[in-house]
């Protein structure tokens, strides 16, 4: 039981930072500083928050402090997803129809990257559950 509320504590202490990443870049988007908001959603996002990955996605698609990319926009909600924000399917679909199917190649490629270059879980679509397995070995 000890080790569980020790877990616990570590994990929601953790969390404080990219909440407090987050919640400065909110209070900057608000009021149009999309640079801060930026970065403040980028240091949330790479912490693993989910609506922080969906927010830049965002951003990047409507070229908010940052040049309009729908192939990081993609990435970006693609991330949001597999942590688990399923409310944002809808967007990640109207998303689609705008890319070529090398566009979103490139933004499956691009959430890799990402995913390994910052230490969170992605799984390529199409992948085997034995791929799958084999992958998070």
């Amino acid at each position: 039981m000890r080790y569980r509320l020790t877990a616990v504590l570590l994990a929601t202490a953790l969390s404080f930072p990219a909440l407090a990443d987050f919640d400065a870049g909110l209070t900057a988007y608000r009021v149009k500083d999309f640079d801060t908001a930026y970065q403040a959603f980028h240091q949330a996002a790479i912490q693993g928050d989910e609506t922080a990955q969906f927010n830049i996605g965002v951003m990047y698609f409507r070229g908010h402090g940052v040049t309009k990319d729908l192939v990081k926009a993609y990435s970006w909600i693609e991330l949001s997803i597999q942590r688990g924000n399923l409310d944002n399917i809808r967007a990640l679909s109207a998303l689609t129809v705008k890319l070529t199917p090398d566009q979103i190649q490139a933004a499956h490629e691009l959430s890799a990257e990402l995913a390994a270059e910052h230490g969170l879980r992605y799984t390529p679509p199409g992948l085997s559950e034995e791929e799958i397995a084999i992958a998070s070995r």
